[in-house]
């Protein structure tokens, strides 16, 4: 039967889009990066819930300032006691050491 053509593209012929995205699924961050991500998002939403941003914009008397800075400093430990908690249950073959993270870590939350 008849040959088959095979096309072949040319790299000026790949779309901006093509590119871009070639690009974008290349990507690495650096390894310190994606370690320090999840925290780096953990203390952007602390700062939020906690006030921050009103605080912010607003700048509200002291009083209240400290009052969030107050509420950003608890809601960092119950997070760090949901860390804790977290990290338990690979202490297993240390029962006295994975009993008191998980005593700390409920502490710490309440």
């Amino acid at each position: 039967m008849g040959k088959t053509k095979k096309v072949v593209r040319k790299r000026g012929a790949e779309s901006f889009r093509d590119r871009a995205w070639n690009a974008i699924a290349k990507f690495r961050a650096p390894r310190w990066l994606q370690a320090a991500f999840p925290y780096i998002v953990v203390a952007v939403v602390i700062f939020l819930v906690g006030g921050g941003f009103y605080c912010v914009v607003v700048r509200p008397p002291l009083i209240i300032v400290l009052e969030s800075i107050l509420v950003m400093i608890l809601y960092a430990v119950a997070v760090f006691g949901f860390i804790i908690i977290k990290k338990a249950p690979y202490m297993l073959y240390r029962h006295t050491t994975a009993w008191l993270l998980i005593v700390c870590g409920v502490a710490a939350v309440t």
